[in-house]
């Protein structure tokens, strides 16, 4: 059964003094210069505001995919966070989805460690340099985002079972019934399913419908995803164009998930 307990959580001020507990949604712009083996450079905007950069670390590329992995530096006059990730970049329609974790913090950001970051967009074309990515979505979720009154944000936690979609039950700000399912496109390599999905949220106020995509581990059953609501009607009108991320382990033994979606206006 798909319990869903959808509240929401607070987007950090860059005006905020305390400990970091929301979520955290900024935005970067960053450029890969020909001949450098360096690293995506830029800078980011929002709750963290100072520069960035992504070290280039061993990637495989199949059939126009790349499958990379990075170390990232965020620097900001607060304080440093460094961390990795993992994601997907199509060489043919320049877009791109990651998912990583903070490994280490200092300053402001200590309680920012084991946050997990996404990043998600669009380069311009692959491989013509100097390569830029604009305006680009950073989201850092805490392991247990903290419910609080706040429609810029909002957090699903999901308790959910699959049979021939992920179904069940809304609780929370959407009362009613929810369905995500796999599409087609979805594949597999190695040991990793690479999914996309569409979603359809029948609350009693209004429909939510969205898709996403993400990598799912086969061994360890831990899954993450990026996507957009791409039509919503009703009390949740509003919510039509907002990106969410999603993160979890599927427990093999019966199929099912515990996992927050977090909903940002990006």
């Amino acid at each position: 059964m798909l319990a869903l307990l959808v509240t929401a959580v607070p987007q950090v001020s860059a005006d905020d003094s305390d400990g970091e507990t929301g979520v955290l949604l900024s935005h970067m712009t960053i450029t890969f210069e020909s001949g450098t083996s360096c690293c995506w450079v830029g800078t980011i905007n929002g709750p963290l505001r100072g520069t960035v950069s992504f070290q280039e670390l061993p990637a495989t590329v199949v059939d126009g995919i790349e499958y990379f992995h990075e170390a990232f530096t965020i620097t900001t006059s607060k304080g440093t966070l460094e961390g990795e990730d993992w994601g997907v970049y199509n060489l043919v329609t320049a877009e791109f989805w990651a998912h990583g974790t903070v490994l280490e913090a200092t300053g402001r950001w200590t309680d920012l460690v084991g946050y997990t970051a996404f990043e998600w967009g669009l380069t311009t074309e692959p491989f013509v340099f100097p390569m830029i990515a604009t305006n680009i979505p950073v989201v850092l979720v805490p392991p247990q985002p903290t419910p609080a009154k706040d429609r810029e944000a909002h957090v699903a936690y999901d308790d959910m079972a699959y049979s021939d979609c992920w179904r069940g039950d809304l609780s929370g700000d959407l009362v009613g019934t929810g369905a995500i399912c796999l599409d087609p496109a979805t594949y597999t390599l190695g040991n990793e399913e690479y999914f996309f999905e569409s979603s359809v949220f029948q609350a009693r106020q209004g429909v939510l419908r969205g898709e996403d995509r993400g990598v799912f581990d086969l061994t360890t059953g831990n899954f993450w995803a990026v996507g957009r609501i791409t039509d919503a009607s009703g009390k949740w009108h509003f919510m039509e164009g907002y990106a969410y991320v999603s993160f979890g382990t599927v427990s093999f033994q019966d199929f099912t998930a515990y996992a927050p979606f977090v909903f940002v206006d990006a």
